[in-house]
Parts: structure tokens; C-alpha cells; sequence
């Protein structure tokens, strides 16, 4: 998912808790910490956007070849068999 989706998504989401608050199937005081919730989510998504430089990885092949740990070599094995 992209941040621009994300952003729409919890959007959404808040237009539905409005909604929902409106119509009086809930009272603003039962969504106010998820209100809260939203609006510190979509604050974080657009600073992400609007500055993504710390959310990037410099060479994201050699982070992820870095941080998998390789496989053993079953023929190395330290080991003995007991037969």
C-alpha cells in the first residue's frame, strides 16, 4: 500500500466515525480516543511524505542481504552421525 492510500484509508475512517457520531450511533466522547488515534496516524503519513529521506534504506539489497542470516552448509556439518 502506497502512503497516499493510507492516508485516503484512515480519511475514510474518520469520515465514518463522524458519520457514525452524527446519526448517534455512538457518542463523541466513546470515539474521541480513536478520533485522536486517526489524526496522529494521518499527521505521520503526510510528514512521511513530505519528508521520506529518514524512512529509506541507502541500498536496500544490501540491508536485507546484511540482515538474513545465511544458510548452513550441510556438508560442513560439525556434528557426527551416530550409526
Amino acid at each position: 500500500m502506497r502512503l497516499n492510500d493510507a492516508e485516503a484509508e484512515a480519511a475514510e475512517t474518520q469520515t465514518w466515525l463522524a458519520f457514525a457520531i452524527s446519526c448517534e450511533y455512538v457518542r463523541k466522547d466513546e470515539v474521541a480516543e480513536l478520533v485522536g488515534a486517526y489524526d496522529t496516524i494521518i499527521g505521520t503519513i503526510v510528514n512521511m511524505t513530505r519528508n521520506p529521506s529518514p524512512w529509506l534504506l541507502q541500498d536496500s539489497g544490501t540491508a536485507l542481504r546484511n540482515s538474513v542470516p545465511k544458510p548452513k552448509d550441510p556438508t560442513t556439518s560439525t556434528h557426527q552421525d551416530n550409526k
